[in-house]
């Protein structure tokens, strides 16, 4: 049985990441993150840059769940748009891909 979930982040002052990852338990998972899921101050470059998005604590926060629940078998990071010169974003990318790598090769302090 494939699983999708999908989460507003409008309501992301009622999440709890153990909840979220609950259904993951045990399970091989295909992680994707989508970099316009960012608050616009975090990733602006971006083919749509959100006001209002999610900050880099609670998407590690719920990568570091997803690894401690489910065994990440794959994954990926989209909609990078980078610009000439913004290079912050491009660091910002970079560094989730090292962050979810290190979560899923069993790095919890990272």
């Amino acid at each position: 049985m494939d699983l999708v979930c999908t989460l507003a982040a409008k309501d992301r002052k009622h999440w709890d990441p153990l909840a979220i990852v609950e259904p993951l338990r045990g399970r091989p998972v295909y992680l994707t993150f989508d970099l316009d899921r960012f608050d616009s101050s975090l990733m602006s470059a971006t083919g749509k840059p959100e006001p209002g998005g999610l900050y880099w604590d609670e998407a590690s926060a719920i990568i570091r769940a997803a690894s401690e629940a489910a065994t990440i078998v794959c994954a990926d990071v989209v909609e990078l748009a980078p610009r000439p010169e913004l290079h912050a974003c491009d660091f910002l990318a970079a560094k989730l891909c090292y962050k979810i790598l290190n979560f899923a090769l069993g790095a919890r302090n990272a």
